[in-house]
Order: C-alpha cells, then structure tokens, then sequence
C-alpha cells in the first residue's frame, strides 16, 4: 500500500471522526452559551460568554435531582431482577449434560 493511500485513509478517518464528535461538541456549546447566542441570528463556534445558568435552572426547576434519584432506583431494580434471573439461568446451562 502506498503512502498517499495510507494519508488519504488518515485523512478520511480523521475527518470522519470530527463529524461524528461535533453534535456533542455543539450540545456542550449551547449548553454554555447565553440564551440570545444560542437563539440568535449569527454564527460562531466558540460563545462570546460562558454562563452555567442553564444547568443551575434545569436542577431546580425541572427538579432534576429527584428524576437522577428515580432513574438510579430504575436502574438498581432492574440490575437487581437481571441478576435474579441470569445467574441461576447460567448456572443451570453450564451444569446441564
């Protein structure tokens, strides 16, 4: 394989990965942008100010640490059912003849 086939692959992959790594770049972005940057009419890749209001609002009033302790009681319970259920299903497939 030659070398400007290796560099193109490169090139392609790496170009490939910026793709599928900017939504969540531009999540984080607005997620700390003012309201009238994320809103408005222009273009900018970096926010002209950083503010953490969205999230300090997002924990009160959507009372988002009631929902995290609801979704860790889901998640324990159903870890705790799947355990229940796949170990003694395992143990009786690899003891079974």
């Amino acid at each position: 394989m030659n070398a400007a086939l290796r560099a193109g692959r490169w090139i392609f992959l790496a170009g490939a990965l910026l793709v599928s790594l900017f939504p969540f770049y531009w999540m984080i972005r607005t997620s700390v942008a003012d309201h009238d940057q994320v809103f408005g009419s222009g273009f900018s890749l970096l926010p002209d100010t950083l503010t953490f209001d969205g999230y300090a609002r997002a924990w009160n009033d959507a009372s988002l640490g009631n929902a995290m302790l609801v979704g860790l009681a889901v998640t324990f319970g159903i870890l705790a059912l799947q355990l229940l259920t796949c170990i003694p299903a395992a143990y009786v497939l690899t003891m079974h003849r």
